[in-house]
């Protein structure tokens, strides 16, 4: 943007009349801050969310045939 500030200003300058037109242009561009975009949130893939799944499916079922012996026994 700044460098389109500049041409403009270059293009203006010789023109009669334009003033201070494109310096004030090149002010207004250089006193803006520019905004860091916000950190997108980490996206598990696809893969990973279901080896999780099983994983903890699997922690169930051993946790459930434990129960389930000790009150056999």
């Amino acid at each position: 943007m700044l460098r389109e500030a500049k041409l403009f200003d270059a293009k203006l300058g010789p023109i009669d009349g334009a003033g201070n037109v494109g310096s004030h242009l090149i002010g207004l561009v250089v006193s803006k801050t520019v905004a860091q975009p916000k950190a997108e949130p980490k996206v598990e893939p696809q893969k990973e969310i279901e080896e999780k799944k099983s994983e903890e499916t699997e922690q169930s079922t051993e946790v459930e045939a434990e129960k389930a012996s000790t009150e056999a026994t």
